[in-house]
């Protein structure tokens, strides 16, 4: 293994894990959106005692399940894709394909992490608070997950697209591109 390769081994499994550690607290997120709207149920109906704050606290929950979970599915190649006309082209198209496909996948994925940070950054600046019930916190507190979950994700992109130039490059030291480095990101390959 040269030293490229060891640095593309680095790299994803630092990918991995930071995927891997988003993955799970989008999970614990919406395990606990499902607690609070089985306890608001219970109090609501059974004790004839509803919470004040559950809904907006399982709203605000929402959007960690979504954003911190992005990055995991492009690393596990689990977005959606139609690819009927690109599985019957030859590897040469595919290449190019792929590269400007994931240039174009990096570019956006930079400007929506810059402009999440944006976001949140002016609503902290405002000092803008939000009250659920009796409870008040700073807003920017539940949002700060979409550039986080955007910056995991825009870091697993970086990667495939970097493996992408160089399969453009060197298509025979880095074959398949793309395709090939999602396809090995389960084991110790290139993206891990």
């Amino acid at each position: 293994m040269d030293a490229l390769e060891r640095v593309f081994a680095r790299l994803g499994q630092a990918a991995r894990r930071a995927a891997w550690l988003a993955n799970a607290a989008s999970v614990a997120s919406l395990v606990a959106v499902v607690a609070i709207l089985i306890y608001e149920i219970v109090a609501r109906f059974i004790f004839n005692r509803p919470t004040g704050w559950s809904d907006e606290a399982a709203a605000y929950l929402m959007p960690s399940v979504v954003f911190l979970a992005a990055g995991h599915a492009l690393l596990h190649d689990g977005h959606i894709r139609v690819d009927t006309l690109y599985n019957r082209l030859t590897t040469k198209p595919k290449r190019w394909i792929a590269l400007v496909n994931e240039s174009t996948g990096l570019v956006v994925m930079a400007l929506l992490v810059w402009f999440a940070i944006q976001m949140v950054w002016k609503i902290h600046a405002a000092e803008d608070v939000a009250t659920a019930g009796t409870y008040t916190y700073p807003e920017y507190l539940p949002r700060i997950v979409v550039p986080v979950g955007l910056a995991v994700m825009a870091f697993g992109q970086a990667l495939v697209w970097l493996h992408t130039v160089l399969a453009v490059v060197s298509p025979k030291r880095f074959p398949g591109g793309a395709d090939a480095a999602l396809a090995r990101s389960d084991n110790a390959s290139t993206l891990g």
